[in-house]
């Protein structure tokens, strides 16, 4: 709660956060098993014109992946791929677990198979 606090003061300070001061924040979201919190500020770093990285879109998907929100994690590494982030292995595990624990077993697949393809490390 006190990171988001220090984000909304620069802005109304009219201070521009940065990539680091959003990812930051999306992360202690994340962690803090608040990952709706997370995800709206990705949005929210685009509408102030500062694009999102690898890492923040990977502490959202791994904030998905903990509260069991498979579709959203799913999704969120098929956007990063549109917007050519590189999704690593980091976000496949945090997608492939949030799928696992939904017993999505075909997605699991899916997924393993496009990091193949795309040549992304495996650790499994």
């Amino acid at each position: 709660q006190e990171a988001l606090g220090i984000l909304v003061d620069l802005l109304q300070a009219s201070l521009k956060p940065d990539v680091i001061s959003y990812s930051a924040n999306i992360s202690v979201c994340a962690k803090g098993e608040q990952w709706l919190k997370a995800l709206r500020l990705l949005p929210e770093m685009q509408q102030q014109r500062v694009q999102p990285v690898d890492f923040s879109y990977n502490s959202v998907i791994s904030g998905c992946q903990k509260a069991e929100q498979w579709q959203m994690a799913v999704s969120l590494l098929f956007e990063m791929r549109q917007r050519n982030l590189g999704p690593d292995t980091v976000t496949y595990n945090a997608a492939i677990t949030a799928c696992a624990s939904n017993e999505q077993w075909n997605e699991c697949l899916l997924l393993f198979t496009q990091m193949q393809q795309l040549r992304v490390a495996t650790n499994v």
